[in-house]
């Protein structure tokens, strides 16, 4: 055999044997790097916006109030019914959905058993969150129907509608297991809300949403809490006395006096605890207030102030 045959074999072979398999390592790892430089986009959930209908809202309403039924801890029943509630808030708003990323919190225990505090985060700027709190129980004492159900079907159709935008601030949408139930263990909860809420930011608690002729009352007791333009141009703010004289239990009074700058939005007083509650809203009533509050949220965490 020649020399320059051999010469030509003995490359190939350094090629099969060495350069080969490098390449195949360095391309394998070019292709690992680039697919992890877009694993956050890939698995990024699609947003599908629902916009608040008259509709659709009063079939969310019917869903809470028919099929998920009550929702306390002082019975079994009412147990399950929390169960179902919080699968319901994470189903709505989920990726299957909305394509929330949700943060699933294991709430405090009640007898051996506990629900979760599911947070739902629409990304937006560098300024602090705007919390939207609503509770998921009821008092098992009243239907509620108005204090509280009108209210939390009114924060998941606004989260909704607001899922593809990108705001400002980020908007955590906070559904609480607990805060009207007079047996439920709230200030453990409320302690687990304000470990995770971190840094002070804005906190709406909406409440009953069924409508009425005065559209969206603001009621607080901190001037900061109330200190943005949108509170008074697009709801009547009212005194602290819609809170503190008629319900000390309401659960923005609670959060305010947990050091949260707490703001009530509802289109009515507090809903006392000797009130029947068990009056479905008129669904044009409630469908108007909920858009009154996405344009709310949205003007709220639209810029730095």
């Amino acid at each position: 055999m020649s020399e320059e045959k051999s010469g030509g074999s003995n490359r190939r072979v350094v090629w099969v044997l060495v350069i080969l398999p490098l390449w195949l390592v360095v391309s394998t790892l070019g292709g690992l790097w680039l697919w992890t430089q877009r694993e956050d986009e890939l698995h990024e959930p699609a947003k599908f916006v629902t916009e608040v209908s008259e509709s659709g809202l009063a079939q969310e309403l019917r869903t809470v109030l028919d099929r998920v039924g009550p929702r306390h801890t002082s019975s079994e029943a009412g147990r399950t019914g929390l169960r179902r509630m919080a699968a319901f808030i994470e189903g709505t708003l989920g990726p299957d959905n909305a394509g929330y990323r949700l943060d699933r919190v294991v709430g405090p225990p009640s007898d051996g058993d506990s629900w979760p505090l599911v947070l739902a985060t629409l990304p937006g700027g560098d300024a602090s969150p705007l919390w939207v709190v609503a509770a998921y129980d009821q008092d098992p004492a009243g239907g509620g129907v108005e204090a509280n159900a009108s209210g939390v079907t009114s924060v998941l159709a606004v989260a909704q509608a607001l899922a593809g935008e990108e705001p400002a601030r980020p908007i955590v949408f906070a559904f609480l297991p607990h805060g009207y139930d007079p047996e439920a263990p709230l200030l453990p909860m409320i302690e687990l809300l304000n470990r995770k809420r971190g840094e002070p930011g804005r906190m709406l608690v909406v409440e009953a949403m069924g409508g009425g002729d005065r559209g969206l009352l603001a009621s607080g007791r901190s001037a900061e809490a109330l200190g943005h333009p949108a509170i008074d141009e697009l709801t009547t703010v009212v005194g602290a006395e819609a809170i503190c004289l008629t319900d000390d239990r309401d659960l923005s009074s609670i959060l305010f006096e947990a050091g949260n700058p707490t703001v009530r939005i509802a289109t009515r007083s507090v809903v006392r605890a000797d009130e029947e509650d068990r009056e479905v809203p008129a669904a044009g009533a409630h469908a108007r207030a909920t858009v009154e509050l996405a344009e709310l949220i949205r003007r709220l965490a639209s810029g730095s102030k």
